[in-house]
């Protein structure tokens, strides 16, 4: 008896597209924690930022879940958002002059991360599939 694999990504239609989304937000996610801090406008609320780290972290997560069907894929986007997450913090202690690297920060990305994994095991995981259910059908076009 041999075990079948479980596809890596969800059936999605237009899927190389939300990759590309996912890969752009990252992209985004990682330009924004390197500007000069004095370009980011922040409340003065204590601990914000602690605040910003986790939800980007755990929308980019959940988008992850909404994309990859297997575990085993869900798991690697995780690896990869924890690995930018880490890298940013070295970049911003290398690299910039008015950021800091602070583990605070890596520990919210953590956790919003591990909650996006946790919503995956959720319907909110088949967001983009009920989506494109949605989105109307178009013909292609004729020249």
């Amino acid at each position: 008896m041999t075990r079948r694999r479980m596809p890596a990504m969800r059936p999605l239609r237009f899927a190389r597209r939300w990759v590309a989304l996912w890969l752009v937000a990252i992209a985004c996610a990682v330009t924004v924690s390197l500007l000069p801090a004095g370009d980011v406008p922040t409340p003065s609320i204590p601990n914000f930022d602690k605040a910003l780290h986790f939800t980007s972290y755990l929308a980019l997560s959940t988008y992850a879940s909404m994309l990859f069907a297997s575990p085993r894929a869900r798991s690697l986007a995780a690896l990869l958002l924890l690995a930018v997450g880490v890298g940013v913090e070295a970049a911003q202690h290398f690299l910039t002059a008015t950021r800091e690297a602070e583990a605070a920060d890596v520990f919210a990305n953590m956790l919003g991360v591990v909650g996006g994994l946790v919503l995956g095991a959720t319907p909110v995981a088949r967001g983009l599939q009920w989506l494109e259910s949605r989105l109307p059908i178009t013909a292609p076009r004729t020249l």
